[in-house]
């Protein structure tokens, strides 16, 4: 083997080296705080969260997705809380909607196909008490809400959007669900604490912080490849 090649297998094994780092650093926040372990579970609402209520069976229509339906919406989730709880179930179609207010003992869980997209009327979405940095204060509510609600999930493999099509949120990627570890990060005396913003904007800083780490360690394994075959 020639001294080029030693330099360049030398490279080769840097980048890689590099590559096994990346995998290890995205373990961390950039604060360096260890991402815990519920940050990566994925998991279906349980049969055991009770009876499923199809929005679609119950007035909600699939076909417009231009028709504003958070009374419609709403009213199916008070059904289920009415009825001592169970699963809200948005199947295929994309589902206008504002501020959804759920109860204790209520999930949401979003079939294939299903898209649940925000309003982009901020009128759509009441002001109401909430946590924000550790304080109580008056602020818009967000596009889904479960306050004192423990166990509370949202699983499936639909959607979240916002009217614009940006912001696209996909729960069987992550799963909120107000339990264990996530008790803390989530509520605070039994409030939600900026609602969903905080699990998204967490998944989304890890998730950025990774796929930047690896997509660098990538190109220099790329790199080191073709300056190795090259030779």
């Amino acid at each position: 083997m020639n001294i080029c090649k030693a330099c360049r297998l030398t490279l080769l094994a840097t980048a890689l080296a590099a590559a096994a780092t990346a995998s290890a650093q995205s373990q961390s926040f950039p604060d360096g705080t260890p991402i815990p372990e519920w940050f990566a579970q994925r998991a279906e609402t349980p049969d055991t969260a009770g009876r499923r209520f199809v929005i679609t069976d119950h007035g909600v229509t699939a076909t417009d997705s231009t028709l504003l339906q958070t009374e419609r919406i709403q009213r199916v989730i008070d059904l289920a809380a009415e009825r001592g709880g169970g699963v809200v179930v948005m199947p295929r179609g994309v589902f206008l909607s504002g501020a959804l207010f759920f109860a204790p003992g209520t999930h949401l869980h979003l079939e294939s196909g299903a898209v649940l997209k925000g309003s982009d009327d901020i009128s759509h979405f009441p002001v109401v008490d909430t946590r924000i940095e550790g304080r109580t204060v008056r602020y818009f509510a967000a596009l889904v809400n479960a306050d004192r609600c423990d166990g509370f999930s949202i699983s499936g493999s639909g959607i979240f959007t916002n009217s614009s099509g940006a912001g696209i949120v996909n729960p069987g990627k992550w799963l909120l669900n107000a339990v264990g570890s996530l008790t803390q990060p989530i509520f605070q005396n039994g409030k939600l604490v900026a609602g969903l913003k905080v699990a998204k904007a967490q998944y989304e800083q890890a998730y950025n912080t990774w796929q930047n780490a690896v997509l660098s360690a990538g190109s220099e394994v790329s790199n080191a490849l073709v300056l190795y075959n090259s030779s």
